[in-house]
């Protein structure tokens, strides 16, 4: 049995490290802070941590915004830039005429444009996801 919980805990601490690194590696974190009702519409709030050494002049998400029943509600694409080194932006935008109960998952499609000092990059790659509300958020 204090083999047992020794190695549950071993396991444990193990586990948090590796999701820790995961959470700091270097890339850019979008996370999905908040949404709520702004009156016809959605607001929703993302959290960029931009964790590289570059500077975007162009960082366009494109998202897609699922209902409940899977049926696709919205697709918007926004400009996140500048997006400096090492920094943290946080950045909203509304779904017009689209309530926030009607956004059960706002899926991260991709990186439409991304452009840092060395020019055009591909960064979806880059890019990892968190979520804070109750909506999905899926890549």
């Amino acid at each position: 049995m204090r083999r047992m919980c020794s190695l549950l805990t071993a396991l444990a601490i193990f586990a948090a490290a590796g999701l820790a690194q995961a959470q700091t590696a270097p890339g850019i974190g979008l996370e999905l802070n908040r949404i709520e009702d702004a009156g016809q519409s959605c607001r929703i709030y993302l959290v960029l941590d931009n964790a590289t050494d570059a500077n975007f002049s162009s960082f366009l998400v494109d998202l897609v915004v699922f209902d409940a029943e899977g049926v696709i509600q919205r697709r918007i694409a926004f400009e996140n830039a500048p997006l400096p080194a090492h920094r943290t932006r946080v950045k909203q935008f509304d779904l017009e005429r689209l309530t926030c109960a009607q956004a059960a998952r706002i899926h991260f499609n991709d990186v439409a444009e991304c452009r840092d000092q060395s020019g055009k990059r591909d960064c979806a790659a880059l890019v990892w996801l968190s979520n804070l509300t109750r909506a999905k958020f899926t890549q």
